[in-house]
């Protein structure tokens, strides 16, 4: 999470905030984690509109709750979501990160087996 603004103010990196997002997983199927600065969790449906440049996030605990969100990709690796969530108005920058790269995909993994065969 590079930057998140609601209504028109931004909300700085602070583990104490309830409001600002730590953290958005977009997973393979439809379906989105928010993960708030303490710790808190919530999923969404999703839905991409790549024609209208959109993005819909329906709330799993609450399925009447539709969060139709206008995104901007300006680089390969950066998308802006703007449109009404969270009781207001947000603009949030997100930057990718390279999970394929990192070191658990790239060091290996070996078991440990502590107790042998008997």
């Amino acid at each position: 999470m590079v930057e998140f603004v609601h209504d028109g103010q931004v909300r700085p990196w602070s583990q104490r905030d309830e409001l600002r997002w730590r953290q958005l997983v977009i997973l393979p199927y439809p379906v989105a984690l928010v993960r708030g600065m303490r710790g808190q969790k919530s999923g969404f449906g999703v839905a991409h509109d790549e024609a209208a440049g959109t993005l819909t996030l329906t709330s799993m605990a609450e399925p009447t709750a539709t969060h139709v969100l206008a995104l901007e990709r300006p680089a390969a690796d950066e998308m802006i979501l703007r449109g009404p969530i969270a009781g207001g108005t947000v603009m949030v920058r997100l930057q990718r990160l390279d999970t394929e790269h990192g070191p658990l995909m790239t060091r290996g993994f070996r078991w440990v087996i502590e107790d042998g065969f008997g």
